[in-house]
């Protein structure tokens, strides 16, 4: 085994070290996030919750998981109807975060997550060299258990909860989920996000928020991005989701 890979092994947000290192840097992150100016009862809220996901439920940065709050809880608070759906679960934590903040401004929603919970798939030729060396089976496992329990601690009831285990390539093509409000993607490999956006754009409520990780960290997430993008004349809908991720809001008309 070549000393990158193990070294993300060593580091892994299933290992001992990874989940200090989420630890730490969520304290800083929430310490920067205070000093922002973030404030009130809603920034109260989203700290609280924030740490009770990171690092047992989720490996997303404070920044990030603060977009998705604060995206959560203006469509809820518009009363937008519709599910939340997340490509790429791990442990569910950034999914109990969209529903905590769902729930906080007036709406139970539907919550779908899908994954394979045998880790990531395997990079293809669109995903950088670094991917390919860092690569190993396994790589970020994540727990249907851990999730439906993370989802149930923010107070999503086990009806709502809808847990698909399995390759997105077997799993997304059967998918009928009805409408969508709010769509989360954290599938970080090229070939894995198309399918995604593919999948299920069609069934995002006009309005509707898709958010996409690891824009800016990457190339093979961007470059299936920015295809999608621009084959729907949607470029320029693209806005930050915090330091490596973007959002677009599905036109109206």
């Amino acid at each position: 085994m070549s000393i990158i890979k193990s070294l993300v092994k060593i580091l892994a947000p299933d290992s001992r070290i990874g989940r200090s290192l989420l630890r730490v840097r969520m304290f800083v992150q929430c310490v920067a996030l205070q000093f922002s100016g973030v404030g009130g009862e809603d920034g109260k809220d989203f700290l609280d919750v924030c740490r009770r996901v990171i690092p047992r439920y989720s490996m997303v940065t404070v920044d990030r998981l603060h977009s998705l709050y604060q995206i959560s809880l203006g469509l809820a608070r518009r009363q937008m109807r519709g599910s939340i759906v997340e490509c790429g679960t791990w442990n569910g934590g950034a999914a109990a975060v969209m529903a905590h903040a769902s729930i906080r401004g007036g709406i139970a929603r539907n919550v779908w997550l899908f994954d394979s919970f045998e880790g990531l798939p395997a990079p293809t030729a669109d995903d950088p060299t670094t991917v390919h060396q860092a690569y190993h089976p396994g790589w970020c496992t994540g727990s249907p258990q851990m999730a439906k329990a993370a989802l149930m601690a923010e107070g999503v009831e086990p009806d709502s909860i809808h847990i698909v285990k399995g390759w997105f390539k077997q799993t997304l093509p059967t998918a009928n989920l009805g409408p969508i409000v709010l769509l989360h993607f954290d599938s970080d490999w090229y070939e894995s996000v198309r399918i995604c956006l593919e999948t299920f754009y069609g069934s995002v409520v006009p309005g509707g928020v898709i958010v996409l990780d690891d824009y800016y960290r990457w190339s093979g997430c961007r470059k299936a991005i920015d295809e999608f993008v621009t084959a729907k004349g949607l470029s320029d809908a693209l806005k930050p989701s915090g330091k490596t991720a973007v959002f677009l809001t599905k036109p109206i008309s």
